[in-house]
């Protein structure tokens, strides 16, 4: 079963999309404010610049784990497994020594192969 696809069918079904989205938005606010104190308090410090690069990491988990980037398709558990396995991924990575600078290059490597073995299926 799809869930959420046309905002235009929940609105014609008595759903109220307006509070349902804005009951979303606080939700995710008050989830993105507390990863943020705790990553602050991870590192002692308040660094802006922290966590760039995240979303990146959070693409290449999703697509990894076979959730569709287009919507639609996917779940949670799917999602996790996913950024277990890149984490996985990047902990053997760092303990056979390869350079930190190379992670990047290999994570778009991962999502290129993500992507092109979810598009054969």
């Amino acid at each position: 079963m799809r869930w959420g696809g046309n905002e235009e069918a929940a609105f014609y079904s008595g759903i109220n999309v307006n509070r349902i989205r804005f009951v979303v938005y606080i939700l995710a606010t008050l989830l993105f404010g507390i990863a943020g104190i705790l990553m602050a308090s991870y590192v002692r410090a308040g660094m802006p610049m922290l966590a760039e690069g995240y979303e990146f990491r959070a693409i290449t988990a999703a697509s990894l784990a076979g959730v569709s980037l287009s919507g639609g398709k996917g779940n949670l558990l799917k999602a996790l497994f996913g950024a277990v396995i890149l984490i996985m991924i990047f902990n053997l990575i760092t303990s056979l020594g390869i350079s930190p600078y190379l992670h990047g290059m290999l994570e778009g490597s991962i999502l290129i192969g993500a992507v092109w073995l979810c598009q054969k299926n």
